[in-house]
């Protein structure tokens, strides 16, 4: 989708602050995904207030948890 097009989603979805659907499209590279999370406080190291120490998307760190073991049912503890 083009930028105009991705404002006109989130516009859609019932985000109203036109400012912050661009800057948030900004900080996600046009993403819409990455938007949507950004406008919903989903990435703590993102916020709409200023563009002072704004971080790039690709830079965020997932951590990734394995699970926990698997005990088939029935099995006596």
């Amino acid at each position: 989708m083009d930028h105009e097009e991705n404002i006109a989603t989130l516009l859609s979805m019932g985000f109203e602050n036109i400012d912050d659907i661009k800057k948030a499209l900004r900080l996600g590279k046009n993403d819409i995904n990455d938007a949507v999370s950004i406008l919903t406080n989903e990435h703590a190291e993102f916020h709409l207030g200023t563009d002072e120490n704004i971080q790039d998307m690709s830079s965020s760190h997932v951590i990734s948890v394995a699970p926990p073991p698997y005990e088939p049912l029935g099995s006596s503890q």
